[in-house]
């Protein structure tokens, strides 16, 4: 039988420690930014904190949900599309405890086959948050879920959020390295 921290160890999402520019892969030609042609919605919000201020560029503005958990953000995409990197903005220092502090990635073609594929715990961060997607996937639907707040408040507080796409460049020299192996 497990004790109590080995059980809480094996069940605990990753932790994402470090900050990130999320504008380097853009600055070496490696990635793009593809949130701009998607559609966004969001499960709930407040007055003046819409989905349209997720997707913009100005740390000062921010999307609050309001209501009951999970609180969802929908990036859907026309046509399927290549992701490499999520980034997300969070400020504990501003936000406290509407600060997010448990998120699912979910992705798939549409609502009905969405699938998590990453868990993440995040530890009173602020600045950016990178999330990898080492096997480029291709999706119609991208959807961040908030399981849970820093002091489990109800509402939650994301500034920004950002999906990359590697560079068609790239993503060429990806797939060829990908059949070597």
């Amino acid at each position: 039988m497990l004790s109590q921290d080995e059980s809480e160890k094996d069940s605990s999402p990753p932790r994402i420690y470090c900050s990130i520019d999320q504008m380097k892969d853009i600055r070496a030609g490696k990635e793009c930014e593809v949130g701009s042609k998607a559609t966004w919605s969001v499960s709930s919000w407040i007055p003046g904190h819409g989905v349209r201020l997720l997707s913009g560029n100005n740390k000062n503005t921010y999307w609050k949900s309001c209501g009951t958990f999970p609180h969802l953000v929908n990036i859907q995409f026309r046509n399927e599309t290549v992701i490499s990197h999520v980034y997300i903005y969070v400020d504990y220092a501003l936000d406290k405890c509407y600060t997010p502090s448990i998120i699912s990635i979910r992705t798939g073609s549409n609502f009905d086959d969405l699938e998590e594929y990453k868990l993440i715990e995040l530890v009173r961060r602020r600045y950016w948050i990178k999330i990898r997607i080492p096997d480029l996937l291709k999706i119609n639907l991208l959807q961040i879920a908030v399981l849970k707040t820093n002091d489990d408040c109800d509402d939650c507080i994301i500034r920004l959020i950002k999906i990359h796409s590697p560079t068609s460049k790239f993503y060429r020299t990806y797939n060829i390295l990908k059949l070597w192996r």
